[in-house]
């Protein structure tokens, strides 16, 4: 679904006839392959089908390598950004030196598009456009907030698209382009979450056929909710164990195995891996919560033997993993935040629970181990959902339309407006920035003066 809200929209066709096939993809960010890569390398390959001529631009050298294998010209070279939160944050030099290049490979390469495929690389990419006269597009993954539109240039990109409302929803404040933009969401390849020599993992697991088995794949940072999941799965346990207590002499009289259990497979890194163990040793659930650290081959994963995905973020733009898991027909429990319920629906195509809510999370869990068979019935519903709206090749499709339409605008507002209103924007936050300091050291001075009288 693309929702474009644009005052050249509705044009005759004939305008966005032009050509367009030397795009030049830009990208800036760690050495991994996860959300934004991925969907950047599927949509290279969809424009080499369609006959584009693709460059890449990029700081990483896994990204790099991938890359390469489609066959495409790739630059990778270290990248900077000026004042940003990146370190290091000053490097004029190093920024200079990404403007020259950037303009040598525009000319060089016959470059018609600018396609920067998150927010940093705008920063200078805005600039020489800006200088060339080459339309920019910027394709944004996360939410970024005043200040970091403002450092990194936004104003200067001539589209931009987001991959959910939730990321676009900024543009509808007072932005230059705010008429500009549109919502494209993230296609999936079918072979990313579908394998034929899947995973036992429930056999990694030490999994019975009585256990429900869980699975998370992702990054192990704080905004993904780990550290609740393992907190409803303790609670869970805790349930389960107060409700069977009254039966285990008869359990045992009678021959009866153990009962079941939740357990949990953690794939990925990230910074609160450590802490997130140290909350699972602390909970007596080293027998059930396990960390399996990266793995290259997800698909194997979402085509294994596990029960249902799991992911429950604070906030989240999209969701890639938990689509790839619907793709693979697994049931999912998540959470009811902005871009994850423009793609899920509760009770219809998944369970969705409030972010952060343990009892709740719990209560869903424990909903599935009475009742999976309705849960697969979410599954079949998401599985359908997910192939028909989500696939590379609709997604592309849009991005067509909207390099056509932007090459054929073309590079709007001018090199000396985009400087002129990135100075004043500045300027006016600063002055904004000191104004609020001194309000606030008056307030002290005057709370002082009335204390010492």
């Amino acid at each position: 679904m693309v929702h474009v809200i644009s005052e050249y929209r509705n044009k005759a066709s004939v305008e966005c006839d032009r050509q367009v096939t030397r795009v030049l993809y830009v990208h800036f960010g760690d050495n991994w392959l996860r959300g934004s890569e991925i969907v950047l390398l599927d949509m290279i390959s969809s424009a080499q089908q369609q006959g584009y001529q693709p460059v890449l631009w990029c700081n990483s050298q896994l990204l790099a390598d991938e890359a390469k294998q489609l066959g495409i010209e790739v630059i990778c070279q270290p990248m900077v950004c000026i004042g940003y939160w990146f370190k290091p944050r000053w490097q004029f030099g190093s920024f200079i030196r990404q403007l020259v290049t950037a303009r040598k490979l525009i000319k060089r390469c016959g470059i018609q598009l600018v396609h920067c495929n998150n927010g940093a690389p705008c920063q200078w990419l805005s600039l020489a456009c800006k200088y060339l006269k080459v339309p920019l597009l910027l394709h944004l993954h996360a939410r970024y907030q005043y200040f970091d539109r403002l450092a990194l240039g936004f104003a200067g990109a001539d589209f931009t698209v987001g991959v959910s409302h939730s990321v676009t929803e900024v543009f509808r404040q007072a932005e230059p382009n705010q008429k500009s933009y549109s919502v494209i969401y993230n296609g999936i390849e079918q072979q990313r979450a579908v394998s034929e020599q899947p995973t036992d993992l429930r056999s990694i697991v030490g999994a019975t056929d009585k256990d429900t088995v869980m699975l998370y794949v992702g990054s192990l940072i704080a905004r993904k909710g780990l550290a609740t999941l393992i907190s409803a799965i303790a609670q869970v346990s805790s349930q389960d164990s107060s409700q069977v207590t009254a039966q285990a002499s008869r359990q045992v009289m009678s021959g009866a195995t153990s009962q079941p259990q939740v357990k949990l497979a953690i794939v990925g890194e990230g910074e609160e891996k450590h802490r997130l163990m140290m909350q699972v040793e602390s909970l007596g659930l080293s027998e059930q919560v396990f960390f399996l650290g990266e793995q290259q081959d997800v698909a194997a994963l979402y085509s294994s033997n596990v029960d249902c995905f799991v992911s429950v973020p604070s906030e989240e733009v999209f969701g890639l993993t938990l689509a790839e898991a619907s793709l693979a027909n697994l049931p999912v429990i998540t959470t009811d935040v902005p871009g994850v319920n423009e793609i899920y629906q509760d009770n219809v195509n998944a369970r969705l629970v409030p972010a952060g809510n343990i009892k709740a999370l719990a209560e869903a869990i424990s909903e599935y181990t009475r009742h999976p068979s309705r849960f697969k019935g979410f599954a079949n519903a998401a599985q359908r959902h997910i192939a028909q709206s989500f696939s590379c090749q609709h997604q592309f499709q849009q991005f067509d339309t909207c390099y056509h339409e932007t090459v054929a605008r073309g590079s709007q507002k001018s090199f000396t407006w985009f400087v002129g209103y990135q100075l004043s924007q500045v300027s006016n936050a600063l002055l904004a920035k000191v104004t609020s300091k001194i309000s606030q050291g008056l307030k002290q001075l005057g709370v002082r003066q009335v204390t010492a009288k």
